[in-house]
């Protein structure tokens, strides 16, 4: 979901991972770059997959890379994640 900074301006918050990791520093600027300029992507560095989830939960308008075992994993075992949470795709690792 996609939010407004009063001037038209579309963003969205996208949790990545370690500021370290190729997820945040290589995959996180290239879907920046896929949606520029109409939409402007704040890229947040977090610990990882787990860590997305719960900022996902806590901010449903956000998104985020995860890994899809960790999330298929979550859904199974946490009935609010099953409820809020939905996949949208898998970005290829080259």
């Amino acid at each position: 979901m996609l939010g407004s900074d009063g001037d038209e301006t579309a963003w969205v918050r996208v949790h990545t991972g370690p500021e370290r990791a190729s997820v945040h520093a290589l995959f996180g600027p290239r879907l920046a770059e896929a949606l520029a300029p109409g939409v402007q992507a704040q890229l947040v560095p977090s610990t990882g997959t787990g860590a997305n989830l719960d900022a996902l939960l806590a901010h449903p308008n956000d998104a985020a890379f995860v890994q899809f075992g960790l999330f298929r994993e979550r859904l199974v075992n946490d009935a609010e994640a099953a409820t809020k949470l939905e996949f949208y795709g898998d970005v290829p690792v080259c």
